[in-house]
């Protein structure tokens, strides 16, 4: 037998077995496998729960775009949805206005991905299109959830007349407090 129908062979075994323990024993074999160090946890265990609000701050670290944009260097709510590791969430500024939606990943080790795609004018011959990817991990809890972000500025067609600065990106960090059960605080924006 060829070692590569050996190494089939073999996988298929040991997926059989992990199905055949997993069937037979239930939470019992999940409680053992979630305590001690082991490789299959991460095909065992649930992806953390994100649902709900979250007070997030951004913090532009590199900008080779030359220019501020509003409003993904800053603060605000993402008010995320989830089923299983797929995530939609909707973007919130500093006064609760929606200002986006985006969709994204959560993995059963709690690493985090969110996407979302902005577009906007910036005269009469140049609209452009920003598209940001920010990636980052849950603490144990789901409470918080750090990590960093990029932001691509390009024009929304080739044929637009928009600075030779673009296309450009701008990178940085990411902090996220879940909200109390009370919701999150919104400045008092236009009172």
């Amino acid at each position: 037998m060829r070692p590569d129908h050996q190494r089939n062979r073999l996988a298929l075994g040991l997926a059989g077995l992990v199905v055949l323990l997993a069937a037979c024993t239930g939470d019992k074999y999940q409680e053992t496998v979630l305590t001690g160090p082991n490789p299959l946890v991460g095909l065992l265990e649930q992806a953390p729960d994100l649902s709900g609000s979250w007070e997030f701050a951004l913090t532009t670290v590199t900008d080779a775009c030359g220019i501020e944009l509003f409003p993904q260097t800053g603060a605000g709510v993402v008010q995320v949805s989830q089923a299983a590791t797929e995530t939609v969430f909707t973007v919130l500024s500093p006064c609760g206005t929606t200002v986006t939606t985006g969709a994204g990943t959560v993995g059963h080790d709690g690493v985090a991905t969110f996407t979302w795609t902005e577009s906007f004018a910036t005269g009469e011959t140049c609209r452009l299109t920003l598209t940001t990817v920010a990636a980052g991990a849950a603490d144990a809890a789901a409470q918080t959830l750090t990590g960093s972000f990029t932001l691509t500025v390009e024009p929304a067609d080739a044929d637009q007349s928009c600075s030779a600065t673009f296309p450009c990106a701008l990178t940085g960090s990411f902090a996220a407090e879940r909200c109390p059960d009370g919701g999150c605080g919104f400045a008092g924006c236009g009172d």
